[in-house]
């Protein structure tokens, strides 16, 4: 059975008039938790409030192509990755990573609900996910659906076409690759 979100999802792609308001109404109280989990950490003196965050990634989302709206996995993959590029923009802006200065130690957790970053580390991930989005894509977005959309494996190998199998294989050579960078 599918869920509500899933419905709707397919009256967007369908066409259906008023179906993208009521995915972002009927999907608010999720986003609202992905912006939460990426607030974490942030400075006291934060512009965005996870509330802004949300509305700033739903902006970003009514702009996007169809296939931000191919199904449930997908749509909160592609929002959590809004969420994540509006941090770094904030944190750029706010020049928390100067040119030529220490890179952040980023301690790697398994659950995003536990990791608290900070702005630098915020841009360091960023940074390490886009050139590992160079050298394998795949291996880029596993992070982002697991790491970043919190989905389950089952999910995850559901919105990259791959068997769980194959899923779990890319996942341990993407969390080896960061390991490795963000600790070089």
């Amino acid at each position: 059975m599918e869920g509500p979100i899933t419905q709707v999802l397919r009256d967007v792609q369908r066409g259906t008039p008023g179906a993208r308001e009521e995915l972002f109404r009927i999907s608010y109280d999720e986003l609202k938790r992905l912006a939460n989990v990426q607030m974490r950490g942030q400075p006291r003196d934060h512009t965005l409030q996870p509330t802004a965050l949300v509305h700033e990634a739903c902006l970003k989302l009514l702009g996007g192509t169809e296939e931000v709206y191919r199904d449930r996995a997908v749509f909160f993959s592609v929002a959590s990755k809004a969420m994540r590029s509006i941090l770094v923009d904030w944190a750029r802006m706010k020049g928390a990573l100067k040119r030529g200065g220490p890179r952040a130690q980023v301690t790697w957790r398994e659950d995003l609900a536990a990791w608290a970053p900070s702005a630098e580390e915020v841009l360091a991930v960023h940074d390490a996910l886009e050139r590992l989005e160079g050298i394998d894509p795949s291996l880029a977005k596993v992070v982002d659906l697991r790491f970043f959309a919190g989905l389950s494996a089952a999910e995850a190998a559901r919105a990259m076409e791959v068997s769980e199998r194959h899923l779990f294989s890319l996942w341990e050579h993407a969390r080896a690759w960061l390991f490795r960078e963000l600790h070089a």
